[in-house]
């Protein structure tokens, strides 16, 4: 059974256990039992459908390799053999991801990149990121 087919069946009981509760009217002891039973299962709709949302104290968070930031933000402050750095990672990521055709910088490309200035560099990588993001 499906945890939808779950919740449509615990849904269902409830409804009919209130109804039931409803109209035992004069008779408490079923109409206790069965608003009980109506309780207990909009009880249990709210925990299995709040239970995806909510995260469990204990849990694991996900983990971020800032490794890989640490060393970006030091390639983007020294210089062309940092830039050369920052090409490769790009291009890593390109193959990685399995994008179309693969890495797309030749050499003569890469030694234009590596002497533009500081700010057409940036936006160079710019440009790739959203690229790679588009193609991903």
């Amino acid at each position: 059974m499906t945890e939808r087919s779950a919740l449509v069946l615990i849904a269902i009981v409830a409804v009919v256990a209130a109804v039931v509760a409803v109209v035992a009217g004069p008779n408490f002891g079923v109409a206790l039992f069965m608003g009980g039973a109506a309780a207990l299962g909009a009880g249990a709709i709210a925990v299995l459908v709040l239970s995806d949302r909510v995260r469990r104290a204990g849990g694991r968070a996900t983990v971020v390799n800032t490794e890989i930031l640490v060393t970006l933000r030091a390639a983007l402050s020294s210089g062309s053999i940092g830039r050369q750095r920052v090409i490769a990672a790009v291009q890593s990521v390109e193959l990685g991801f399995g994008v179309k055709g693969g890495p797309s910088i030749g050499i003569d490309e890469e030694r234009r990149l590596v002497e533009l200035s500081p700010e057409k560099f940036r936006a160079w990588l710019s440009e790739q990121l959203d690229r790679l993001e588009r193609e991903t």
